[in-house]
C-alpha cells in the first residue's frame, strides 16, 4: 500500500492516491478497477526512491519482481499516517515515478486455468468494493 499523499500521474495530471476513484486511468493506460483503504497499524513502511509504500509492495527493480523490503534502496521509516491506499488494475500494474508496482490484486498467471479466471475474478472484485 501507499502513503494517502502518493501523487499518481494520469492523462490529465497528477493526482493524490487517496483522490483517484474506480474508472480513472493512469498514465501506463492502466484502468483503476479497485481501490482499498485500509489501516496502517502494524505495517511496515519503507522510502523507495521518494515514495512511501509498505514493505511487502512487489516492485520490479533489476529485471525481476522482488518485495519492497527485499531492496537495498528501501529505507524503513516511522510512518505516522492512519490508512493505507491500495490500487487494482486491470493491468495489474501500477507505474509511479518511472518505478513499477504490481497491484493490489497481484496473481501469478500459471496456466491456462488462471488466465481464464482472471477476467471473471476482477469483475467480481470490483462489484464487491463498489457495493462497500
Amino acid at each position: 500500500g501507499f502513503s494517502g499523499n502518493t501523487l499518481i500521474e494520469t492523462p490529465y495530471g497528477k493526482k493524490y492516491i487517496n483522490e483517484l476513484v474506480i474508472g480513472d486511468t493512469l498514465s501506463n493506460s492502466s484502468t483503476i478497477v479497485s481501490i482499498i483503504k485500509m489501516s496502517s497499524q502494524n505495517i511496515q513502511m519503507f522510502n523507495y526512491q521518494g515514495l512511501t509504500v509498505s514493505g511487502s509492495n512487489p516492485i520490479f527493480e533489476n529485471g525481476t519482481w522482488i518485495r519492497v523490503y527485499e531492496s537495498e534502496q528501501a529505507k524503513l521509516i516511522n510512518f505516522k499516517e492512519k490508512y493505507l491506499y491500495h490500487l487494482g488494475t486491470d493491468s495489474q500494474e501500477i507505474l509511479i515515478n518511472n518505478c513499477k508496482f504490481r497491484d493490489f490484486l497481484e496473481i501469478e498467471l500459471k496456466n491456462e486455468f488462471a488466465i481464464g479466471c482472471l477476467p471473471r475474478l476482477r469483475k467480481s472484485f470490483f462489484i464487491i468494493l463498489k457495493l462497500f
